[in-house]
């Protein structure tokens, strides 16, 4: 039933985009506010909504950090807070944003390749341009542009720090049994061994259930594999010289999932796992890690176990120089054009580019700062795995899907990843499947 539901969601995902692709190729011309006047309730306070996505916590503790402050410095303007979880959060402001009924400031991933993504929604002309702001373009790495821009053109959004996916470990374990760090592939698989060898426990949990957490470990791999053999796939995809199902670099990204499941490395129950209890494995000893957690995890592991000692390190690849940390400027806050409350939703935005509330707001997260690329100053002690790629820009790249034209293969990837661990699908399976969606 629940897998059922999860079809369902992405179908509804799929239309969703067909629906902001409509809306441009329809010529519709959504109103914008000049925002001169923002108008005030009765007491002379405006009420600005403001949506991210809800954390395991209960809210979003680094959003929560900068908007007390904001509250506090711009006592008429209250902050409505609203939360809709992660799993139905897209649906919900993609339903809201085409019912002219949505928040003022909205938090959405960078670049494409999903239905709730700046490149989506700022193409459907719903999200305000805002590279007349000077806050705005100086805050915005030129590495990251793309991302916020509309085939290059303007920034509707702005970046508040970097995340990217990786595995987070139980660093206190690790040193208890012996387990040291993997930095290739069959170093990995060793560790699995080891972990129930000497622990008596899998190395690794993984959310099962989630398609996001799946999707995202691979698309993580293949960030690696596909773009450190051919770094224009993306391009001779768009351009229908290559496909999914016919490169190598995407097929051994498939089989790496797979041939962690076959090495032990994972619960017996992986395949029903979810962010319920994913976290709590490794939080409580019950794993030594936690496959495809974002850099923003770890407040979530210390919620279950806060005397636990957490770091990260990312997939490794065969050989260790070829392992890229998969990174982008992912949290980022827009403006709904339809916004009555233009200049307050503008001065949100600026604040949260101020020096201050930027390292606020990355130390609250444990997320990579926004001033740490190419320094490696200023990470938190439990992400301190990361340093060497922040340190080396080189070593990052953006996700292989953020160039993607449209969301419809990622959505086939979240939708079927789960019959990898379950023995519904094959590699080639899930492949085809995306170049079929491609296609369409």
């Amino acid at each position: 039933m629940k897998e059922n539901a999860m079809k369902r969601g992405n179908r509804r995902m799929r239309s969703g985009i067909a629906a902001l692709t409509m809306l441009v190729i329809g010529g519709v011309t959504l109103a914008g506010c000049s925002g001169d006047d923002d108008p005030k309730a009765s007491d002379g306070q405006i009420t600005l909504k403001v949506a991210v996505e809800m954390t395991q916590q209960g809210g979003n503790p680094p959003y929560d950090a900068v908007l007390d402050d904001f509250e506090a410095a711009n006592p008429d303007i209250k902050i409505e807070r609203i939360y809709p979880p992660q799993d139905s959060y897209a649906q919900t402001l993609l339903t809201q944003l085409q019912a002219g009924t949505a928040p003022d400031v909205i938090y959405m991933p960078s670049g494409g390749g999903s239905a709730l993504s700046i490149g989506t929604v700022s193409k459907a002309g719903f999200i305000v341009d805002l590279s007349d702001r000077d806050w705005a373009t100086k805050v915005l790495p030129e590495s990251q542009r793309e991302l916020f821009s509309l085939q290059g053109e303007g920034i509707y959004g702005i970046p508040l720090a970097y995340d990217g996916i990786a595995t987070a470990y139980r660093a206190d374990l690790f040193d208890k049994y012996g387990i040291t760090v993997p930095t290739t592939k069959q170093e990995l698989l060793d560790a699995c061994k080891e972990s129930l060898d000497k622990a008596g426990v899998p190395f690794a949990a993984l959310p099962g259930t989630e398609p996001d957490s799946t999707a995202q470990f691979t698309l993580s791999v293949a960030t690696q594999y596909v773009l450190n053999d051919d770094p224009d796939w993306n391009a001779k995809r768009i351009a229908g010289e290559v496909t999914f199902a016919d490169t190598p670099g995407w097929v051994k990204s498939l089989e790496y999932m797979a041939d962690m499941l076959k090495g032990g490395c994972f619960p017996s129950t992986v395949a029903s796992d979810s962010y319920d209890t994913s976290p709590a494995q490794v939080a409580n000893g019950e794993t030594l890690s936690f496959l495809a957690s974002t850099v923003g995890s770890i407040p979530s592991l210390l919620s279950h176990n806060d005397e636990g000692t957490f770091n990260l390190f990312v997939t490794p690849m065969e050989d260790a120089d070829d392992t890229i940390f998969m990174m982008n400027a992912g949290s980022a806050l827009t403006i709904n054009k339809k916004t009555e409350h233009m200049d307050a939703a503008l001065k949100l935005l600026e604040y949260f580019t101020t020096a201050d509330e930027a390292e606020r707001f990355a130390a609250v997260g444990h997320v990579i700062p926004l001033g740490a690329i190419g320094t490696g100053e200023g990470l938190g002690d439990d992400i301190t795995g990361l340093t060497d790629f922040v340190k080396n820009p080189e070593r990052t790249r953006i996700p292989i899907h953020k160039a993607w034209p449209t969301a419809d293969s990622y959505a086939v990837l979240r939708e079927k990843i789960q019959g990898l661990l379950t023995g519904q699908f094959t590699p080639h399976d899930i492949l085809v499947a995306m170049d079929d969606a491609w296609g369409e």
